[in-house]
């Protein structure tokens, strides 16, 4: 399955920080504004103390409040700083795993040049739209290149600065306060370096350019930190704030020594906080958890502190082992450091350098389940890392932290074996020596994060070293030398990953004579802009350098100013991908969805510019989800889904932190949501709002790009559970056996897998009948079978399940099935890598159901197959070519060409049978090629041809659609006459030549040659009859929500009839949702057409809606009419209080409701930030609902709640004015 764009776009940029950061370096820990993560620096190992006793968990510290910001009293120099390196970008795909050594090749150092000559860069800084800078803001003003080395910087008093004697040929501009008290930027508007506007000199060596920038005032958080019930030790904790949004500035500050700290510089928004400790003490996120997915959300304002985010630190455990070297090394000479990780890369890291006995203390380990394991800190040596209970990460033994009292252990031994090394030489394509610049050469596992990295010495020969067993691909970094810029190069001389040469190393050893010879690469251009004229500034959006297969190049991201460049582009055939964002729809170079249908370019020995690409904006739809127990809703544990009007995904978000989800980029349009939970998530699916499908679901309307849509909020249904054990036909427990539950009335299904024990525990079950069916290992020759030891779903026994008490015993005893063997034999050819399958396939299937089966059973090098756990039915077989070869034709057992002429095998229930001398002898085939076309332009991608016996009429192939231009080619056909034929649901079928089998062109297949030509055209669909699906007939109280009008327009022979204009027309008390009474719809290809929703009106009387198809007077249909009663004000009522509460920063509105109606009604509430409905409120009885808002500020409003009896089908709204926070 293709997804349109990655769920997370794998950043290779490393971000380069900006020069001079203030005060003093960011601690190793801290998480740059892209949220890559380097591997930690050991921490110094603590004075020796004694192990303070266990204390109780800390109480939560008191919310944090606000207050306004410091003003530093003096303009401190800043020191200097260092230079930075750009690395090989490694493949961060694998999170859980501990992060590659990364080695960067070296860099001409730049420098600047006599006043008197060269170009110069002048500007004015202001903050907070025009105010001046004073010398309290401490500015800083760098000069760099655009890969982050510095050239020059200075201080600015008054916010006025000028480089002058530049000579670098393109250069960056950042700001920042030495002090914190600016948030730090890069011109023009940048958050990062990769992202700035260039100054290019290139052409004007001594031009002068201008670059002023306005920046944000920044926002603090303070707080104090106690260790145990006294104070920490001496630079034992450090503190760091990062933002939860993509981009902004990560912060970090060191507890001083009366536990107080203040994190300066940090942009407004919501960060987590975590306290790193080095000492016996843990730290911990805040508010007191150890799971950053747990934090607590601290919001920053502009210009104001967040006090108060304080941390009680307890005790934690300690981890005590012994290292031991298979390289005989001293570690007092090369430093080896122990880490315990945790395993879902969510909680604290510990590392701790290992003593020159070998031995190593790792304190202050917090609660969870770790990874113990060792690496070395010299790239020259050949040590694996050692792992503990295990050779690697995978392999290696838990380690669990109880969180009731810290332990300790003294058994966690390591052993480092010795690793393989590799060997090579890297060239100039010209011959030459390489110069000032050398290139880097990296090693990738494949499917995981890089292993090792080295720089290219002068003469061209590198070496890697400790390269664990497995299989990689390597990478040579291409560099600017000589004045020729030398592009990047996969062994051997690939230029993506996907085709490159594998290296497999089984144990230690040396390899020799992985050459290269890198050739020159061209930069690649172009400009962004978004179709509603909003500034690219306002939005991060990264660019992807792919192949025709959909290969990664290189990565990049677009500048502020909207232009992008990838300077490193061997020559190639390439296209362009641009991610989307909150704001912006992505896609491909030229507006496409898909790779396949994207505009290529060549690069061919020069520069490519004029890449240029107009995106589309859209608007974030977001809401929070709660669940109907009360408890929490973990991340990534229910996907959302928009699907727009026809039925068709659009975009989605997992769910967050705290229920929180987003949904980026909107267009204008009308859209239903599904609320998508995991297997293992307790919860029920369901669509907004508390609506069962997608046709009942209330749709929500994006009518600009400018305003987010916000408040779309829901309560989950946490559902029940079934358990049970499953066993073989020897009666032992079965592992890996797939349990499904599916409830028919309410529309969800969930699933589990069996453990060793063969047990499982299926969560999230809807309440009621489920059908139960349980699936035999692939592989196992057991049957699949249905709950109680049915075959047939219509013979299942279902299992009633309620959401208060799990549904026990519920097992199966699968039973053996029978097989069938044969041999194939090939005209031509081999079977090698699975090129020919065989599939074994119902005799007489559904005829609803496409012919065929799209998979099927390897067979082997020698021609023989079997195919095992065949369950009791009829079937045949089909031996296909899976390469898709069109010389070879699929065939059907025995020696027919299609699978009605195809011979039946039959096996009987409760006899497994082992067929043998099924045998298979493939026939050359030929192919075709043609173009689908429709006459009202709608879409024909992924539709299909079927090529027809034109004798029997019998399918003998299907062709699919996959280009947008309607192209297909149908392979693999056996000789013979052919006619062909394609269908779309709501149009009459396509014949090749005719409008009918009897009518169409007989094609004739005689060689492997392709025939080309076979073209089809659909016509209109011409609707005979309408009827009503859905809504009239039903008694509403005035101004309540009616049925809405849904009607099936089909054609003479009852196919449903697609783009016919359905006028619906109301009369009576009632109207649609826009105040009208005549509304206008089009037939989807199932041939429904669905009229707005219909409100009553305020009084009395009677409603009929008409349907008719456009231009049709006989075809309209009368809906049954509804009936509008007028309700009392006080037939229904209830007591409603609100109140607001502010929890972390965010406001939420609480709504107390209590029926004092006479009889049991259902509750609707209505606000500005979502709708709950809550079912069956008894007499006298209360409910709570909240709603979360993402400010910590909630406006004066108004809401509605809706009464209603069910028994009598009346409702009363009553509105209520609320008093929100705000000052």
């Amino acid at each position: 399955m293709r997804s349109k764009f990655a769920a997370a776009f794998v950043a290779a940029l490393l971000m380069i920080a900006l020069p001079g950061a203030a005060n003093a370096a960011v601690p190793s820990t801290s998480v740059a504004a892209e949220g890559l993560t380097a591997t930690p620096e050991p921490r110094v190992d603590p004075n020796a103390t004694a192990h303070p006793e266990a204390t109780p968990a800390p109480v939560p510290s008191t919310a944090p409040t606000e207050t306004p910001a410091p003003v530093p009293t003096a303009d401190p120099e800043p020191s200097p700083s260092p230079e930075p390196t750009v690395a090989p970008e490694p493949d961060r795909s694998d999170p859980s795993s501990p992060a590659p050594r990364s080695i960067q090749a070296p860099r001409a150092k730049v420098t600047p040049s006599d006043e008197a000559a060269g170009a110069s860069v002048s500007g004015t800084v202001t903050k907070d739209g025009g105010q001046p800078i004073t010398g309290a803001d401490a500015l800083r003003v760098t000069l760099a290149t655009p890969e982050g080395e510095t050239i020059d910087a200075l201080s600015s008093s008054d916010g006025s600065y000028s480089f002058t004697g530049i000579t670098a040929a393109a250069v960056v501009v950042g700001f920042e306060s030495s002090t914190g008290q600016l948030v730090r930027e890069y011109f023009d508007g940048a958050d990062r370096i990769t992202s700035a506007t260039v100054l290019d000199f290139t052409d004007d060596p001594t031009g002068s350019r201008t670059a002023d920038a306005d920046l944000d005032s920044a926002g603090f958080i303070s707080g104090t930190v106690t260790c145990g019930s006294g104070d920490c030790p001496s630079n034992s904790v450090t503190v760091h704030a990062r933002p939860l949004a993509n981009g902004g500035w990560s912060g970090s500050a060191n507890v001083s020594a009366d536990g107080s700290y203040t994190i300066t510089g940090l942009a407004a928004g919501d960060h987590a906080v975590e306290f790193a400790s080095t000492s016996s003490y843990m730290g911990e996120f805040y508010d007191n958890v150890w799971n950053s997915a747990e934090a607590s959300i601290v919001s920053v304002t502009a210009g104001a502190t967040v006090s108060g985010v304080d941390a009680q630190l307890a005790p934690g455990s300690t981890l005590r082992g012994h290292v031991t070297r298979a390289d005989g090394g001293s570690f007092a000479t090369s430093t080896v450091v122990v880490y315990a990780s945790p395993i879902d890369g969510e909680g604290l890291d510990v590392n701790i350098p290992v003593a020159s006995d070998g031995s190593y203390e790792l304190t202050g380990v917090a609660p969870g389940d770790y990874r113990v394991y060792s690496l070395a800190d010299d790239n020259s040596t050949n040590l694996l890392g050692g792992y503990y209970g295990g050779s690697d990460w995978d392999t290696a033994t838990t380690v669990t932290i109880p969180s009731d009292a810290p332990i300790e252990r003294n058994d966690l031994d390591l052993t480092m074996a010795l690793g393989s090394e590799l060997h090579g030489t890297v060239v100039r394509g010209d011959g030459e020596p390489w110069g000032a610049s050398t290139p880097a050469v990296s090693l990738f596992e494949l499917g995981t994060s890089g292993s090792g990295g080295t720089p290219v010495e002068a003469d061209g020969s590198y070496v890697i070293h400790a390269i664990p067993p497995g299989d990689y691909t390597l990478k040579f970094h291409g560099v600017s030398d000589g004045g020729v810029m030398w592009g990047d190069q996969w062994y051997n001389g690939q230029i993506t990953p996907d085709n490159a040469e594998t290296i497999s190393f089984t144990e230690a050893t040396t390899l020799t004579g992985y050459d290269a010879t890198l050739t020159p690469a061209y930069p690649i251009s172009g400009t962004v802009t978004l179709d509603n004229g909003a500034a690219i500034r306002d939005h991060a959006i990264f660019t992807t350098l792919e192949t025709r297969s959909g290969s990664t190049v290189s990565f990049g991201e677009v500048r502020v100013d909207g232009t992008f460049e990838f300077t490193n582009v061997p020559e190639g055939e390439y296209t362009v991908r641009f991610s989307g964002n909150d704001w912006v729809r992505g896609a491909y170079y030229g507006g496409a969805e898909w790779v396949e249908d994207a505009t290529f370019f060549v690069v061919d020995g020069a520069a490519v510019t004029g890449i240029d690409q107009v995106l589309a904006a859209g608007v974030p739809l977001s809401g929070t989800l709660t669940r109907s127990d009360g408890g929490p809703i973990t991340d990534n544990s229910v996907y959302v889904w928009a699907y727009d009007s026809d039925y068709q995904t659009v975009a989605g978000d997992w769910v967050g932190i705290g229920g929180t989800y987003t949904i980026p980029a909107l267009p204008v349009g009308e859209y239903r949501l599904n609320f998508s939970p995991q297997s293992s998530s307790p919860f029920l699916s369901e669509w907004y709002d508390d609506a069962r499908d997608f046709y009942t679901a209330t749709p929500v309307s994006v009518s600009d790009t400018d305003t987010p849509i916000t408040g779309i909020d829901a309560e989950l249904l946490v559902g029940g559970e079934i358990q049970g054990t499953v066993r073989g036909p020897d009666g032992e427990p079965l592992a890996d056996v797939s349990v499904n539950a599916w409830s028919a009335s309410a529309a969800i299904g969930s699933y589990a897998s069996t453990d060793e024990n063969g047990e499982y525990t299926i969560v999230g079950v809807a309440p009621g009948e489920n059908q139960v069916n349980f699936y035999a290992p692939w592989g196992s020759g057991l049957l699949s079978e249905y709950y109680d030891n049915a075959r047939d779903p219509d013979d299942a026994t279902m299992v009633v399940v309620d959401s208060s008490t799990p549904a026990t015993g519920i097992d199966a005893q699968l039973e053996q099935g029978s097989s069938i063997s044969g041999q194939v034999t090939l005209p031509e050819g081999d079977y090698a890598d699975c090129r020919i399958q065989i599939a074994l396939v119902d005799a007489y299937p559904d005829p609803n159901q496409q012919s065929g089966d799209s998979g099927g059973h390897c067979v082997p090098e020698d021609g023989t197959f079997s195919i095992n756990g065949i369950a009791p039915g009829d079937y045949k077989l089909r031996l296909f070519d899976s390469t898709g070869d069109p010389a070879l034709a699929t065939v059907w057992y025995d020696a027919a060409n299609s699978r009605d002429g195809a011979q039946v095998i039959t096996f009987v229930e409760g006899e497994p049978t082992d067929l043998d001398g099924i045998d298979f002898t493939m026939v050359p085939g030929g192919s075709v090629e043609g173009t689908v076309s429709r006459s009202d332009g709608g879409q024909v991608r992924q539709l299909t041809v079927d090529a027809l016996d034109a004798e029997t009429g019998d399918v003998v192939a299907t062709g699919w659609i996959p280009q947008v231009d309607g192209s297909f080619t149908i392979t693999r056909l056996p000789f013979g006459d052919y006619v062909f034929r394609t269908s779309a649901p709501g149009l009459p079928d396509a014949w090749h030549g005719g409008d009918s089998r009897e009518s169409a062109t007989v094609v004739t297949i005689s060689s492997t040659t392709t025939l080309t030509g076979i073209d089809l055209a659909f016509g209109q669909a011409v609707a005979t009859e309408l009827s009503v699906l859905s809504g009239g007939g039903e008694q509403v109280s005035t101004g309540q929500t009616l049925k809405r009008p849904i009607v099936l327009a089909t054609d003479g022979d009852g196919n449903a009839a697609y783009g016919q204009t359905v006028e619906f027309v109301v009369s009576g008390p009632a109207a649609f949702a826009d105040g009208t009474t005549e509304a206008t719809a089009t037939t989807n290809s199932a041939g429904q057409a669905a009229a707005p929703v219909l409100i009553a009106g305020g009084e009395a009387g009677e409603v009929v809606v008409t349907a008719q198809v456009r231009g049709v007077p006989d075809l309209l249909v009368t809906l049954p009419a509804s009936t509008v009663v007028e309700v009392a004000a006080d037939a229904l009522t209830a007591d409603i209080t609100t109140e607001i509460t502010v929890t972390s920063g965010r406001a939420t509105l609480l709504v107390d409701v209590t029926n004092t109606s006479d009889t049991p009604v259902s509750v609707r509430i209505t606000t500005p930030y979502g709708t709950r409905y809550i079912a069956d409120v008894a007499v006298g009885a209360s409910i709570q609902r909240s709603f979360a808002w993402v400010l910590p500020t909630i406006a004066d409003g108004t809401l509605t709640v809706r009464l209603t009896d069910t028994a009598q089908n009346i409702s009363v709204d009553i509105p209520v004015d609320y008093e929100g926070n705000e000052a």
